[in-house]
């Protein structure tokens, strides 16, 4: 038993596809990793060109101020507000570039609150804008009251929050994509020309079906936590930060980062264990593994990334176990938000995985005892 483990671990390694399917996840996980790092003044760019664009005022009320007219009194108002805002966002700069994060957060929280307000008096404001604003305060007054490092909340680089956004978007389908290329290696080990040769092996034929199962499923959580620990590591060699005390902000929910991580992590398992039972059962009909990783990516992309085309599925895409794949934004809300499903949530998750991997293991079990029966 451990010699037939051992040649299936092996051969799997042996792969070149396996191999470059991992040196693409690398590539993958460190590109959104340094886009992000890149992506940090984002805010000090924002603040030069806010300033930049009160130097242009400045420069027309006083144009205005030089030509006799009766807009004077306003030019003259609206020339002082220009310098004022000017000295502000300067000073703001300055102490964003000394790093001075008290100083910078009390002086961005209140340009924020002041911007709030405009768009509260003013009709032409879109309740989005209203709501990013909104975002930004509650961040920024978290991060001013516990003094931590800042971190543009768009592009996380600190260890757990960069973790939960790969969550929230491609992380579970790149290990999904890796473990069904190789589970479906593993079932197919023993297939030649639509043979089973399989039954040439000093086993039982349930045995050889346990340990093909057993086997994919562990390779599928070695190829999640291996990955998992590659982003962490990947984010603590440049920043030196865990991240642990950092805000996750939720639509429905509000939570600490590290129970997001957590479920986060529950609900990978779910879903692996009911692509590797599912990815078994198909094998049985389709012997191509190529056709069953098409068929798993296609239903990943259409209900978990585009639920926008699902039109008249939407009310039930909460039994589809596809949907739940980013699920980073099925347990902060806001898939179930996008697609208008409120059933759309974790613990609807668990239950449904939780009914579909039970019909899947009854489905095995009668499938080995009908081939020990043909054998």
């Amino acid at each position: 038993m451990k010699c037939y483990i051992v040649f299936i671990l092996k051969r799997c390694w042996k792969r070149k596809i396996n191999l470059a399917l991992v040196g693409l996840m690398v590539l993958i996980i460190s590109g959104i990793f340094f886009m992000n790092l890149t992506n940090q003044d984002r805010l000090k760019e924002s603040l030069e060109t806010a300033k930049n664009e009160y130097r242009i005022q400045e420069k027309e009320y006083s144009l205005m101020l030089d030509t006799e007219n009766d807009d004077t009194d306003f030019a003259l108002d609206a020339y002082n507000a220009s310098i004022d805002r000017i000295r502000i966002y300067e000073e703001l700069c300055k102490e964003f570039n000394a790093e001075n994060k008290q100083d910078f957060y009390k002086g961005y929280i209140n340009i924020l609150n002041e911007n709030k307000q405009a768009a509260l008096e003013n009709d032409e404001h879109s309740k989005e804008m209203i709501e990013d604003l909104s975002k930004q305060l509650a961040y920024f007054t978290y991060l001013n009251r516990h003094d931590l490092d800042y971190e543009d909340m768009n592009y996380p680089i600190f260890a757990l929050p960069f973790l939960i956004s790969l969550f929230d978007n491609i992380l579970l389908l790149i290990v999904l994509v890796l473990s069904i290329c190789i589970c479906t290696q593993i079932y197919s080990f023993n297939y030649h020309q639509s043979m089973d040769l399989g039954k040439l092996l000093p086993y039982s034929h349930k045995r050889i079906l346990l340990i093909h199962v057993f086997m994919s499923f562990f390779i599928s959580l070695g190829i999640l936590l291996g990955t998992i620990l590659f982003s962490l590591l990947l984010s603590l060699t440049f920043t030196q930060n865990m991240g642990i005390d950092y805000p996750v902000l939720m639509t429905t929910v509000s939570n600490g980062i590290t129970d997001v991580f957590l479920k986060d992590l529950l609900l990978s398992f779910e879903i692996l264990a009911f692509a590797n039972l599912l990815c078994f059962v198909l094998f049985q009909w389709i012997h191509d593994e190529m056709t069953i990783l098409l068929l798993f990516m296609g239903a990943s992309v259409l209900f978990g990334y585009l639920p926008g085309y699902l039109g008249i599925v939407k009310p039930f895409v909460h039994f589809i176990p596809f949907s739940y794949i980013q699920t980073g934004n099925i347990i902060n809300g806001t898939l179930a938000s996008l697609v208008e499903n409120n059933q759309l949530t974790l613990d609807m998750g668990a239950l449904i995985f939780g009914i579909y991997i039970v019909f899947l293991i009854v489905c095995l079990y009668f499938y080995s005892n009908y081939s020990r029966k043909n054998t």
